[in-house]
Order: C-alpha cells, then sequence, then structure tokens
C-alpha cells in the first residue's frame, strides 16, 4: 500500500536507529523563519527496498479524553523477517490557545511511541512528523493485535487547539543476499491491559521463560497527574 504521511525529500546526515526521532516540517526541510515546529533530529535511516506499509490510524481527532482504538493485522504479501520497522506518524493543532499534550501509541499492550504534542498560538497552528525504529519489536508485528492511540485533550472556550493525527507502520524487506537483522524473541509489554496503557511500575510484574538469556527493558515516565497543571498555554 502506498504512504501517505509525509517523507523528508532529502537528508543531510543519517543514523542507524534511534528512538522517537521527530522531523521537523512535515513536508520537507525547515523554512528559516518559520514558527512551526522543527528540530534538529534526522529520521530513521532505512534501507533501499521498497517499504509495505499498514495504516493504523487516519484523520482522528482529539479534542476528549476517549482513547482512539484500531487494529493492525501484518502486512499481506510481505512476511518477515524485515530489514527495518517504522512507525511513521503526522500530528497537527488548530490554532488557538492550548497546552502542550502527553501522547502514546500502543499496540498489542506495547508502547510504540511517548511524547508530548507542541503549542499553538493564535495565528499558528504547528504541524510535525514522528518516527521510531521498531525492528527491535519485529515479533510483536507477526500477529493481528488491538491497537490505542492516548491523547487526552481538552478542548472548551478558553482551551480551542484540537488535536490531529495519522499513523503508520513500514516494513522493509531484506534485501537479497543481505542478512536479517538481529531482533527480540518475545515482547513482553508492561502495560495496563491487552491495548496498553500507562501503569505503576510497582504493581506490574512479568515472567520470564527460564531459557531466556538476555531481556531488554525499555521504561517511559512522566508526571501525567501534574501535566499541565504546571506549564503554560501560549495565547
Amino acid at each position: 500500500m502506498r504512504s501517505w504521511l509525509a517523507r523528508p525529500r532529502s537528508l543531510a546526515l543519517v543514523v542507524a536507529g534511534g528512538a522517537f526521532l521527530i522531523l521537523g516540517n512535515a513536508i520537507g526541510d525547515p523554512t528559516v523563519g518559520s514558527p512551526n515546529t522543527a528540530t534538529a533530529d534526522p529520521p530513521v535511516a532505512v534501507p533501499d527496498t521498497t517499504p509495505c506499509v499498514v495504516p493504523l490510524f487516519s484523520g482522528v481527532t482529539f479534542a476528549d479524553f476517549t482513547p482512539k482504538l484500531f487494529s493492525f493485522a501484518p502486512p499481506a504479501g510481505c512476511a518477515g523477517p524485515w530489514a527495518k520497522v517504522v512507525l511513521a506518524a503526522d500530528f497537527s493543532v488548530t490554532a488557538g490557545r492550548q497546552f502542550d499534550r502527553t501522547a502514546s501509541i500502543w499496540l498489542g499492550g506495547a508502547n510504540l511511541y511517548f511524547g508530548t504534542t507542541a503549542e499553538p498560538s493564535r495565528t499558528v497552528s504547528p504541524s510535525w512528523h514522528i518516527e521510531n525504529d521498531l525492528t527491535d519489536y519485529s515479533p510483536l508485528f507477526q500477529s493481528p493485535q488491538a491497537g490505542m492511540v492516548q491523547l487526552d485533550n481538552l478542548v472548551n472556550d478558553t482551551f480551542t487547539g484540537i488535536l490531529s493525527g495519522a499513523a503508520e507502520l513500514r516494513f522493509y524487506p531484506v534485501a537479497r543476499r543481505a542478512d536479517p537483522p538481529r531482533t527480540a524473541d518475545a515482547v513482553l509489554p508492561l502495560s495496563n491491559g491487552p491495548t496498553g496503557g500507562t501503569v505503576a511500575l510497582a504493581t506490574t510484574a512479568s515472567r520470564l521463560a527460564r531459557t531466556c538469556s538476555r531481556a531488554n527493558s525499555w521504561a517511559f515516565s512522566s508526571a501525567i497527574a501534574t501535566a499541565g497543571a504546571s506549564g503554560g498555554a501560549t495565547r
């Protein structure tokens, strides 16, 4: 399937791997003097093979506190192992007044992305592109999974900015005569349920197999209870 999400037109720097990489302008290189969101991070380095694209969600608006659910199925005719698996997402917020909000994307209970949104102003509607190298999560993508986007956003007469977004997974096949990367044998989510969600680590337990020789743990901390209370919204 063809990808409709933004891709950069050129790269000045390329690095292997990398987590939670953010591109600047979603339609190309940042413009000097532009009020839009921009960072110096490069996109995820990918092979020359053509990716199989699986949309996760599209045209979703975030103007309340309801999780947005979606379904995932492995790419048809594009079975693993894959040379690279990349999460790509585009977000935007309408001009107005709004806090920066915590955003997270989950699949099968595993966290694919965790970050915050940009704040708008009365005349600026920011948009930004996000990429995340999920190649190590390859076992997670070998079967259908339930997913969720959590992006709580208060919209009223004072806080008027409405967030929207779309995301997809890009599966890059292994090139001929190339060896596939070494990935995890299993992914064990530490979350609030089968579709994901944050949870206190003290209340979460997972039992590893006796034959396990190595385990990597990723944890993200956030003061969710105070997010927005101590921050300021732009006018």
